[in-house]
């Protein structure tokens, strides 16, 4: 098995049972979607795992050390730069997604997908302040694609 496909099989596995914002299946609402964009976008092999792998630290058991122990330390630096903290603020958090090429890239995409409230059946005041904040922030990151 390839490294993208062991990406994809460890998210899916880690990710089973959730649901995004329009209560979705998470990994092939966007973990799937996220990933395929990083590929469209012509990028490596190691932009797709990360991408593959972008919201497991902080939205599953996985740690840090799981992800070196079978991706290897560039992934994992790459998924740790992406993995926002509680209580971190955002510009903060962004300075170090950008600090990283491969999580600036993946960031941008997995924003993308976030903000298009398309997929959503009622959208909220907070729905389009969450697509107005992260389209902000997508022009701060387009300069690392």
């Amino acid at each position: 098995m390839n490294q993208i496909e062991r990406a994809k099989e460890y998210a899916k596995k880690y990710h089973a049972h959730q649901v995004d914002k329009a209560g979705v299946d998470y990994f092939s609402g966007h973990v799937v979607t996220v990933a395929q964009k990083v590929a469209l976008g012509g990028y490596g092999d190691e932009y797709v795992v990360v991408a593959f792998l972008h919201d497991i630290i902080e939205d599953t058991s996985v740690v840090f050390e799981d992800i070196v122990d079978v991706f290897g330390e560039k992934v994992a630096l790459a998924v740790k730069a992406m993995t926002k903290q509680k209580g971190e603020e955002y510009s903060l958090y962004l300075e170090r997604v950008t600090s990283n090429k491969i999580a600036s890239v993946v960031k941008f995409y997995d924003m993308e997908h976030n903000s298009d409230i398309n997929r959503l059946s009622i959208v909220r005041e907070k729905d389009l302040k969450r697509q107005a904040k992260y389209q902000h922030y997508m022009l701060i990151l387009a300069k690392y694609l």
